[in-house]
């Protein structure tokens, strides 16, 4: 398994239609967001966008963006990346515990 799933967004209602993003860790512990869009969207935007969601899920910040969907199997194991003993979503925000 290259990478795991922490979470996805959705924002297609308010500032960006047809928008999925989907945030992802490896084993190397790099947070990456993949970024689909149905339309175009200028590069700022995307940058933008790509910035924020990886904060939601390190900073646990997920009300910055409309619909972010915590994973907990994916939270578990980034956790177990940040040498943290358990990993649970809570309120779509993933939280690490020793």
């Amino acid at each position: 398994m290259d990478s795991i799933l922490l979470g996805h967004a959705n924002m297609g209602k308010d500032k960006v239609k047809n928008l999925y993003i989907s945030v992802h860790a490896d084993a190397r512990d790099n947070v990456y967001a993949n970024i689909y869009a149905f339309y175009n969207v200028s590069r700022e935007i995307m940058k933008f966008i790509k910035f924020i969601t990886i904060s939601c899920v390190i900073l646990g910040m997920s009300e910055l963006i409309n619909g972010f969907f915590c994973v907990d199997y994916g939270c578990q194991l980034y956790c177990k990346f940040q040498q943290k003993s358990k990993g649970y979503c809570v309120n779509d925000n993933c939280k690490c515990f020793f």
